[in-house]
């Protein structure tokens, strides 16, 4: 999972389908792979609306992404060897978190949180020697929090997947968009216009329609 993190990154800082306020849409395939993957892998059931609920969320997600290509009439660029790289790291998200839904009958959701480090550390020591920027002042601190934000993070994530359904736990990580727009919106003065204001529309009814509809299919029984 964190070495896919930092194969995200890694595509995040050059490819041309957004700028730096907003989250890539290529990594937010992660949640279709993932339905994919326990629906083919797992046999956990998904209704066809679920779908379209989804996608109505990741069309919202590519509205934001490509807000300002559309309005500043900039044509957007297609470069395989990115697009690839994104397709990618979603898919590999997918497959770590389908493997976090079938482990929830055998491990504690801290341990499987603790498997990560186990993993990625090594990978990316090595990683490390290539391309290292030594942090400076406040940034360790920044670092600090980051790391433990996304500790406490994981752990929720995986405590979810293991007590409810990936295709309903799974698309609320599109809530990270709108939460990344409400920081440049409140702390860096950013101005929201129609094509985000349209976005977050789509990705809260297409998470919350979603999540409305698996709970009345699971009360109805």
């Amino acid at each position: 999972m964190a070495h896919n993190k930092r194969c995200c990154r890694y595509g995040s800082s050059d490819i041309v389908l957004y700028d730096d306020t907003n989250d890539r849409a290529g990594a937010k395939l992660a949640t279709i792979f993932t339905m994919l993957f326990t629906f083919l892998l797992l046999g956990e059931r998904i209704y066809k609306i679920q779908w379209l609920f989804v996608l109505l969320a990741f069309i919202g997600v590519c509205l934001i992404s490509l807000q300002h290509y559309v309005l500043d009439y900039v044509g957007v660029i297609f470069e395989t060897y990115w697009i690839g790289l994104g397709i990618l790291s979603a898919s590999i998200s997918g497959i770590a978190y389908t493997a976090i839904v079938k482990l929830k009958g055998t491990d504690a959701p801290i341990s499987i949180v603790l498997y990560f480090p186990m993993i990625s550390i090594p990978v990316m020591t090595i990683l490390c020697f290539f391309n290292f920027v030594m942090p400076i002042g406040i940034e360790w601190i920044l670092l600090l929090v980051i790391g433990l934000f996304t500790q406490f993070a994981q752990i929720l994530l995986t405590k979810a997947l293991h007590l409810g359904s990936s295709s309903v736990i799974i698309p609320f990580q599109y809530l990270g968009i709108i939460y990344a727009l409400l920081v440049g919106y409140l702390v860096f003065d950013e101005r929201l216009n129609l094509f985000v204001n349209i976005g977050v529309l789509l990705i809260l009814t297409g998470i919350l329609m979603n999540a409305y509809f698996r709970f009345r299919r699971t009360q109805k029984g």
